[in-house]
This record gives structure tokens, C-alpha cells and sequence, in this order.
């Protein structure tokens, strides 16, 4: 169980930020992915790194574009996750299949 491995943690936390800190419920962590993927760097990035990459795997490059613009122009997140995705895959590829 997860509680048992972080006592000694929770009792450093305990004693320099108080109980109400260090028993709070968890929260996780939201990284702003749609922000991020929204921004001028990231969005030069894969327009011009990361499309290159998909003329080498036998996905849609055209299927994946159209979702990529309907994302950025409609502001449209529901495809977030698969572009998401899709892109760590792409960026896996150009690491390591070398």
C-alpha cells in the first residue's frame, strides 16, 4: 500500500508544512497539453518535424492532418489525447529508430 512506503516522507512534510498540507486529498498533476500543444513553438514543431516523421510509418499523414487543423482551428480538444499520442509515438520513432 502506497501509505506505508511514503511515512517518513509524510512525517518531514508533517512537520514543516502542518497536517492540513500533508493530509490533503490527492489532486494529481494537470499538465495544460492542449495550451502546450497550441503554442507557436509546438505547433512549428510538428509542422515541420513531426509530419515529416509519418511519411515513414503506415499511418494516414492526411487523416492525422485534418485532425491536427480541426484542433487548432476550431479549438476543437476532443481529438487532444490521440494527437497527443501520436506525436510521442512520432518523437519515439525519431529517437530511437535511428
Amino acid at each position: 500500500m502506497d501509505v506505508f512506503t511514503k511515512i517518513p516522507l509524510k512525517k518531514e512534510a508533517l512537520n514543516i508544512f502542518g497536517g492540513g498540507f500533508t493530509f490533503r486529498k490527492k489532486s494529481g498533476f494537470a499538465f495544460p497539453i492542449s495550451e502546450y500543444m497550441r503554442s507557436e513553438k509546438f505547433v512549428y514543431y510538428a509542422e515541420n518535424k513531426l509530419f515529416n516523421i509519418l511519411d515513414k510509418t503506415p499511418l494516414s499523414k492526411k487523416e492525422i492532418l485534418n485532425i491536427w487543423k480541426n484542433f487548432l482551428v476550431n479549438n476543437n480538444d476532443e481529438d487532444q489525447e490521440l494527437l497527443w499520442t501520436i506525436f510521442m509515438f512520432l518523437i519515439w520513432l525519431d529517437v530511437f529508430q535511428k
